[in-house]
């Protein structure tokens, strides 16, 4: 055994005397043991927990039937796929560790080598290893940690030293600045901070290598790190804990990071369990906050920056001179001891909170004793916050993310209630049946429950006493950035308060316990906000804002610089703790719905009663001081009428702001409560305010009374964020989300649920999952588009004043109005209010709902309307008009009629503003004519609308179609003037591109030949015809053209100008006018010449699609029958497809061609003239084969005339009568004339079944899919995910390159996307071309998502097979998304595979794909 001081002298001399990179085994041998090294036994894998490290971009999974943790991941290796047949698995590629084997995470089982905790003896273990190896190790360890515990203590930082300084430092040793070296003086400083980096990662990388060189090593380690450090008193693993930031982050160069042996220590389940708790009680320790001058900051970051990234070969300046630089900026600056800038360090282990979800864990961390150090460092941290100081970044996230990270867990809210329950112990019962009393409240507070705490944490925020000085010109982006993350924070903290009060809530089983909890919270805020409810009429800041300001000469020079100096204290004003304030309003809402109270004054009693106010005066001030309050969040919201805030704030935080909703509710509940005093006191204090811009005061204070009389929607807001079961609510909040909804189908007539949900949540309204029940209460889903229309029998009306929360949405809500061509005063106006009046006054007299309609009573009368009218006249806004019209209409129909001294009023105003304000004017005739619809003619404003709306877009259709005619007629009437012959032409006698004559020496039209996708899976023929053309392998080759014929030059040209580089003819060759994809030019001459050159084309065609060793093999000393073989199977699908798609058949000229290629083919026998036949069929079985054998006949000159066309006549003629169009059409191909009256008079239906077996293809093909892939998505997935890859035999390692499996449908084949194999091209790309002829189409197994192939391009996410009943795709598979099997199959979407396969129209699709401006689908080599 070694000594204590040989190993600490050993480890000294390390430092000063070894060179190089020591190696692990190295320093095994030095101070461990002589002895060789256990290797790792590969036979003994039976950990207790896997534990092992899985990092960013690699394969790991998430099986939701073996965990209920959304957070936990199991490796490659401990994840067979045998053992999770028809589980909801998902493949992931994030980093952390696997919790295989980890009870308290997944279930054990799933893996045969890690079966949990139970299963081991430690001790066992570590007595397996040698005594020495043990004792040594352990002073190994020992010795080192206090070599770092008394160099820590020398380098931790103060907090006000920049640690770029010890970085720079450390560049300039490097590079050997000695200039540098001098004027930053660290030399000692650098000494210090290098060796216990040195020592550092020794530690670290040697318990790495210790543990991964032999797993019972991990047992040894874990012992030791367990042992109290004497100097310290806390265990050695604490010590590695809180020296990490310092030594990761803040030293001249990084330090080894602790996630690899934290990873490690996984394996042990008992220790794994203790390092989590420490790490929750250290958690503070992992950031670190620097408090410098922001100018200095900057520039040490800038010279870092520099240095660090300079390259002395690519650069022309010299290390001289930018030494010289360097330290005449450092030696220039001067420090600034009064820091006005905040930077936050933290080391990356922070992130490991992560992998401690467990309820287990939640339930300790919920323990008095565990979370007060985290309650605590909250306060220290928000304190921060509230400082007049600029922020580096946003770091609310610090510690609100543990909690926050945690209330996606399924099991968070029980973890709570058993904490709620543990604290209340025996009278837990009592909570729910009881009201609780006083000394309830008081002794509830001292058992310290984490939900209150967390609370009293929250409020617990030193009052800043702050003079701020407003001496710069406008507004800077740190003052927005500072207001947008107090904003950010405040937000967050009540998102937690909300969703713990949530769970709480839900888990209640009677609602006295729930009103109980709400009292307890009341009275916790209350005793918060009484200590400063004195203040509340004080506006100092302002007052002296005024005072140095607005009593100076106003006038439009100087009044922008006003309002943005007024703007920037505003900003400032909004840094203060404002929590208790949101968090009492929202229970305040809460009680009052909840409570079912007769009238006003009865909650006024009951909320006396809880706070224990003893009069009716002191809570009269509660609420002015909430007002107060209130106000001044909604004037700094809204009087930049830029929104700057709104989207700093949005790019800070994704997640909307509910503050708003909170202000306003609070607004709506005080003015119902204080009825006419409260609205004198409104105006009032308003007006203390001050706001320089008389405009936007009035603006601001229009705002606010117009949102909270338009809708409910506020209340709705506040009881969506602390109750989720809307069975509380009151119908009118339910009626108002209807309302928004019908408001939205304003932007467009027909809109997604995607659509709907984020129109709803751009407009700040709170939805969980009740949003779809609204949905579908009012809309209807079209299931071939997947959109919602509104229901008919409701009546679509619009409301400016919802959409005013949102600028983006109403800037292009009122494009769309224009383009409708919607008159001013609907877009002004719109008419909710007309439509909506009814049912108000209806509510006024009924006494009822006194809550939501008492705020009209208010307003809507003669006093309140004259006095905004004079309003008006000084200020003119907008709202103030929309104001104005939304009352006028209520008191008129209250009155059923118009006041009229109201309108003289007006009438006298329109002509006082006539000369002044000709826009004032204009809103005004609006709201008069609004006034006379209403009385005049009511009933029919709204259909008289909808109906001019649609004759206006039918018109429209029908004058863009007539349009196009006429150009193309113009064109034609141009060049007929310029011909010699005027006889009367076709449109197809004209090239489709100059738009000349086409005669018939010169005529082409553009042919794609292509073949058919290989597979045997779907029969795209009758049987028997299919079994007859494979056995001869005479059904390769597929024909598809377009009706557009040009001149020879004009498409050459065309195609030399849409040539595309490094892309197959296919897409770089189409038809100028359709796009359809061509790979040939068929002449529709009668030069003979044009036809040799066509069949030289046809064999290099040939060669081109990889068919010519095929047909060589076949005709080996025969050459010259390959053409003829070519154009016979040409022929034949050119008859099939008169069955299969017989619309397309006559649209694209098909007669013309076939009688073409005929022509041809004789050509080619003539100058050939071959003597065996080539076709082989059978006759008398099949017509279409027996049509072919008689071509070949006539041909071949076996047969005169006559006797073919009455032969094929005959045929024909036995076709079913119901079959008229098609014999018809079958005649025309063959030039043949058609006998209506014969064809009636045959009888014989011998070929009726085998047509009908025609039609049925199609849905043949669409049942076998939906028989192959199951009705729902959980069905399919189960069904493929288990085959695996057929490339590597199971999921790409390397997932991030890969993301999602794919089904090949024609074969069933399971693919990895991408490469699994690091070959050049993908999976998909490599499938085609061996088994399919370079076509096919794939289904993703993560989403349904369908791929179309056709080589070497794909289109990704061309349709979706399976969606909801809201007609939403899956978009992802997560933990919260697990309702596999409500996604159906959409039988629509099947039958577009079908045709794709039975037309073999994956080029087509692929082709039309690249056409559009948006390639955003289109991949290569997937």
């Amino acid at each position: 055994m070694q000594s204590k001081e040989f190993i600490q002298q050993a480890l000294e001399d390390l430092y000063y005397n070894y060179q190089g990179k020591l190696e692990m085994d190295e320093l095994y041998n030095l101070l461990i043991s002589k002895n060789s090294l256990d290797q790792k036994d590969i036979t003994q894998k039976v950990h207790s927990v896997c534990g092992a490290q899985i990092n960013k971009g690699s394969l790991s999974f998430q099986c939701f039937d073996c965990s209920g943790d959304f957070n936990h991941m199991i490796c490659i290796k401990c994840f067979d796929i045998k053992k999770h047949i028809n589980h909801k698995f998902a493949l992931r590629d994030s980093s952390g560790c696997c919790d295989c084997g980890d009870i308290n995470s997944i279930n054990l089982g799933i893996c045969d080598h890690h079966q949990g905790h139970s299963k081991i003896n430690k001790q066992e273990i570590i007595a397996q290893i040698s005594e020495d190896v043990q004792n040594n190790t352990q002073i190994f360890i020992k010795c080192l940690n206090n070599i770092l515990n008394q160099l820590y203590l020398q380098i931790k930082p103060k907090s006000t030293n920049i640690p770029f300084y010890v970085k720079i430092y450390h560049l300039a040793v490097k590079k050997n600045f000695t200039k540098l070296i001098d004027i930053i003086q660290l030399q000692d400083y650098y000494e210090i901070f290098s060796k216990a980096l040195f020592y550092h990662n020794i530690l670290i990388k040697y318990i790495s290598w210790f543990i991964e060189i032999n797993h019972k090593n991990l047992f040894l380690i874990t012992s030791i790190l367990q042992q109290i450090d004497e100097n310290s008193n806390q265990m050695i693993v604490e010590n590695i804990f809180e020296r990490q930031l310092v030594l990761e982050s803040l030293g001249p160069f990084q330090g080894e990071k602790i996630e690899q042996i934290f990873y490690a220590f996984h394996a042990d389940d008992e220790f794994k369990q203790l390092t989590h708790v420490i790490f929750m009680n250290n958690y503070h320790k992992f950031h670190y906050f620097l408090f410098v001058n922001q100018i200095v900051f900057k520039l040490l970051q800038g010279i870092y920056e520099d240095l660090e990234n300079y390259d002395e070969e690519q650069n022309n300046i010299n290390l001289q001179t930018i030494e010289n630089t360097v330290a005449q900026q450092i030696q220039q600056e001067k420090i600034d001891k009064n820091y006005n800038f905040v930077q936050i360090y933290i080391t990356t282990f922070r992130g490991q909170h992560t992998q401690f979800c467990t309820q287990k864990m939640l339930e300790i961390f919920f323990l008095p004793l565990n979370c007060s150090h985290y309650l605590q460092s909250l306060i220290e941290c928000q304190d921060i916050y509230f400082k007049d100081v600029d922020f580096g970044q946003d770091f609310s996230f610090l510690h609100l993310n543990l909690l926050s990270f945690r209330l996606d867990c399924s099991w968070f809210k029980y973890a709570l209630m058993n904490s709620f329950k543990q604290i209340l112990d025996n009278k837990f019962d009592s909570f729910q049946e009881n009201i609780i009393t006083q000394n309830d409240y008081e002794e509830f507070q001292k058992r310290q429950f984490i939900f209150t705490q967390l609370i009293h944490s929250f409020n617990n925020v030193k009052k800043q006493q702050q003079n701020y000085q407003i001496d710069k010109l406008g507004v800077q982006q740190n003052d927005l950035i500072n207001a947008a993350l107090i904003i950010s924070y405040q937000s967050l903290q009540l998102n937690i308060f909300n969703r713990m009060l949530q769970s709480l809530r839900s888990l209640m089983p009677k609602i006295i316990g729930k009103r109980n909890l709400s009292r307890i919270i009341l009275q916790q805020c209350y005793q918060k906000l009484n200590q400063d409810i004195q203040n509340y009429m004080k506006f100092e800041q302002i007052d002296n804002f005024c005072l140095n300001y607005l009593n100076t000469e106003f006038n439009s020079q100087n009044q922008k610089q006003i309002c943005d100096q007024y703007h920037k204290l505003s900003l400032k004003l909004l840094k203060r703790p404002i929590i208790a304030n949101l968090i009492f309003i929202e229970l305040l809402v809460l009680e009052y719905f909840e409570g079912s109270f007769k009238d006003k004054q009865q909650f006024l009693n009951h909320l006396m009663q809880v706070l224990r106010i003893e009069n009716l005066q002191d809570l009269r001030l509660l609420f002015n001081f909430l007002l107060v309050d209130s106000l001044q969040n909604l004037i700094t919201f809204n009087f930049d009428q830029q929104k700057r805030l709104y989207f700093k704030y949005s790019s800070i935080n994704k997640n909307q702001s509910q503050m708003e909703s909170i202000d306003l509710a609070f607004i709506k509940l005080y003015l119902f409560l204080f009825e006419q005093d409260g609205l004198l006191f409104f105006g009032e204090i308003f007006k203390k305010f001050r706001i320089p811009d008389k405009i936007i005061a009035s603006q601001i204070y229009n705002f606010i009374l117009l949102s909270i009389m338009a809708s409910e929607l506020e209340f709705w807001n506040v009881l969506q964020m602390v109750e989720e079961k809307i069975e509380i609510y009151p119908d009118e909040l339910k009626s108002a989300i209807n309302y928004t909804i019908i408001n939205i189908f304003n932007q467009s007539s027909s809109l997604s649920y995607t659509d709907i949900e984020k129109y709803v949540q751009q407009l700040k309204i709170k939805t969980d999952q009740s949003l779809q029940n609204f949905v579908q209460q009012v809309c209807q889903l079209d299931q071939i588009s997947k959109k919602f229309t509104l229901k008919k029998d409701l009546q679509l009306y619009f409301d400016p004043i919802l959409f005013y929360k949102n600028k983006t949405i109403y800037g292009q809500l009122l494009d769309r109005l224009i383009d409708q061509r919607k008159s001013q005063e609907f877009i002004n106006f719109g008419n909710y209010i007309q439509y909506r009046a009814d049912d108000i006054i209806k509510q006024m007299k009924s006494n009822q709902n006194t809550i939501f309609f008492d705020i009209f009573i208010l307003l809507a009368n003669k006093p309140f309307i004259t006095q905004l009218i004079q309003k008006i006249q000084q200020q003119q806004t907008l709202q103030g008009y929309q104001l104005l019209n939304y009352l006028i209409i209520i008191l008129s129909k209250q009155q059923n009629k118009i006041d009229k001294e109201l309108f003289e009023l007006i009438q006298s105003l329109i002509q006082h503003q006539n000369q002044n304000d000709q826009k004032g004017v204009e809103y005004l005739n609006q709201i008069i004519n609004n006034l006379k619809q209403l009385f005049e003619k009511e009933s029919n404003t709204f259909k008289d609308q909808n109906i001019k709306k649609q004759v206006f877009d039918k018109s429209k259709i029908k004058n863009k179609y007539l349009e196009k005619q006429i150009q193309f007629n113009n064109q034609l009437d141009v060049n007929l003037q310029s011909e010699l012959l005027q006889q009367k032409f076709d449109e197809n006698d004209y090239c489709q591109s100059c738009k000349l004559h086409l005669n018939n020496n010169d005529k082409y039209t553009p042919i794609f030949i292509q073949t058919f996708a290989k597979q045997n899976l779907y029969e795209i023929m009758p049987t028997a015809l299919h079994n007859e053309l494979n056995a001869q392998a005479f059904n390769l080759l597929n024909i598809s053209s377009c009706k557009h014929q040009f001149h020879f030059e004009c498409l050459t040209k065309s195609f030399k100008n849409l040539y595309q580089q490094n892309l197959p003819q296919w897409i770089s060759s189409h038809c100028p006018i359709c796009q359809q994809s061509c790979n040939i030019l068929l002449p529709m001459t009668e030069l003979e010449i044009h036809y040799d050159q066509f069949n030289l084309d046809v064999q290099a065609v040939l060669i081109e699609l990889n068919l010519d060793q095929q047909f060589f093999q076949k005709y080996e000393d025969q050459e010259n029958l390959i053409l003829f073989e070519i154009f016979y199977q040409i022929l034949n699908n050119i008859l099939i497809q008169i069955f299969v798609q017989k619309v397309d058949f006559q649209r694209s000229s098909k007669i013309q061609i076939f009688q073409q290629f005929f022509k041809i083919l004789q050509y080619t026998y003539n100058k050939i003239n071959y003597k065996q036949n080539i076709l082989n069929f059978k006759r008398g079985q099949i017509f279409i084969l027996d049509l072919l054998l008689l071509i070949e006949n006539y041909v071949m000159k076996l047969i005169n005339k006559n006797d073919y066309e009455q032969e094929i006549s005959n045929i024909l003629l036995q076709l079913p009568v119901q079959n008229d169009d098609i014999v018809k059409i079958l005649f025309s191909c063959f030039d043949i004339e058609f006998n209506e009256k014969l064809f009636k008079q045959e009888k014989n239906t011998k070929q009726l079944s085998f047509i009908t077996d025609f039609y049925q293809i199609q849905n043949e093909i669409s049942n076998q899919i939906a028989i192959l892939l199951g009705n729902n998505f959980e069905i399919f997935r189960h069904r493929y995910i288990k085959n695996l890859c057929k490339k590597c035999g199971f999921f790409n390692y390397n997932y991030q390159k890969s993301k999602d499996i794919a089904l090949c449908l024609l074969c069933l084949k399971t693919f990895c996307l991408g490469s699994c194999q690091n070959k050049q091209f993908g999976n998909l790309t490599i499938h085609i071309e061996e088994e399919h002829n370079g076509h096919s189409i794939y289904v993703c197994l993560s989403s349904g998502k369908v791929i179309i192939t056709s080589y070497p391009i794909q289109l990704v996410n061309f349709l979706t097979l399976f969606y909801n009943n809201l007609g939403q795709e899956l978009e992802q598979i997560t933990y919260h998304n697990q309702d596999w099997n409500n996604y159906k199959l959409d039988m629509e979407k099947v039958d577009q595979i079908s045709k794709i396969i039975l037309l073999n129209q994956y080029q087509h699709i692929v082709r039309n794909a690249l056409n559009d401006q948006n390639r955003q689908n289109i991949r290569r080599n997937l």
